[in-house]
């Protein structure tokens, strides 16, 4: 009898500890970044025994601002990558940040508030702090940052012909998804809008999307397994734009959304993912 009580209970106090169970975050804190360019946060989440609904990364660009907030897009073993649009950091000397996650029954758990000193791109280039995570590449005649084997753009030419980049084989084709992109003044909660999107990789490299951005054909190229495309955006007496940096995945492409129109007060911040599935 007293054994089949401790079975029992036993059985029971595991279903309740997997009932009260909340995702664990694995973070390594990111603590340098560069001014004007994006920043790559990387997180491991286990759903201990749930599924992983969403993960996000939360960013606030002063103690008075309203926190943004950028989904994460799953990279695979439970791996989740997001990041901050390098506008939003272009005049800052650091950054706020930390990550959330939220299993398929709504339990959730966060990381603390972590600081980035953000430095001028003359001393990144020089090497002085650069974080062990980033290394300089090239990509369609610009620079990018390499973090953990994910390569993001922040210029790209576009104008030399590399015959895809050493794009993987079987790139080419329509990849259908969605986006959701942001907007918002400094220090205001951003207006959000979600449409559906198609993304063609041809043959030789070249990625177009004539919906990607709101009625806007955008074209780049594809450089490895990344590809930027980017839309100017027009303001009263002030010019912008707004660029979609996606990377493929297998058989998915993954991106984020970043730029801005403005200056001062009235800069408006883009900011959004998107993911698509090959047909």
């Amino acid at each position: 009898m007293k054994a089949g009580f401790r079975a029992v209970a036993a059985v029971w106090m595991a279903g309740a500890a997997a009932a009260s169970a909340v995702p664990v975050i694995e973070h390594t804190p990111v603590t340098v970044g560069v001014r004007g360019q994006p920043l790559m946060i990387r997180a491991k989440v286990d759903g201990r025994g749930r599924t992983v609904k969403a993960v996000a990364v939360h960013y606030s660009t002063s103690r008075d601002a309203a926190p943004f907030t950028v989904a994460m897009q799953s990279s695979g073993a439970g791996a989740w990558v997001g990041t901050i649009p390098g506008g939003v950091l272009a005049a800052l000397k650091q950054v706020s940040y930390y990550v959330s996650a939220e299993d398929d029954r709504g339990a959730t758990a966060e990381t603390p508030w972590y600081v980035v000193k953000l430095q001028d791109p003359s001393a990144a280039e020089a090497g002085y702090g650069r974080p062990g995570w980033v290394k300089p590449a090239l990509i369609g005649g610009g620079a990018a940052l390499v973090a953990g084997g994910v390569a993001l753009a922040v210029a790209a030419g576009g104008d030399d012909d590399d015959g895809g980049g050493g794009m993987p084989p079987g790139a080419p084709g329509t990849y259908a998804g969605s986006v959701t992109r942001c907007q918002a003044l400094p220090g205001a909660a951003p207006s959000c809008g979600t449409h559906s999107a198609t993304i063609q990789i041809a043959a030789d490299g070249v990625v177009s999307s004539a919906d990607l951005h709101p009625a806007t054909t955008m074209q780049g190229r594809m450089s490895g397994t990344s590809f930027v495309l980017s839309v100017p955006v027009q303001m009263p007496g002030e010019d912008g734009e707004v660029r979609y940096i996606g990377t493929l995945v297998g058989t998915r492409i993954v991106g984020t959304v970043e730029g801005s129109a403005g200056t001062g007060t009235n800069t408006v911040i883009y900011t959004g993912t998107f993911t698509a599935t090959k047909r």
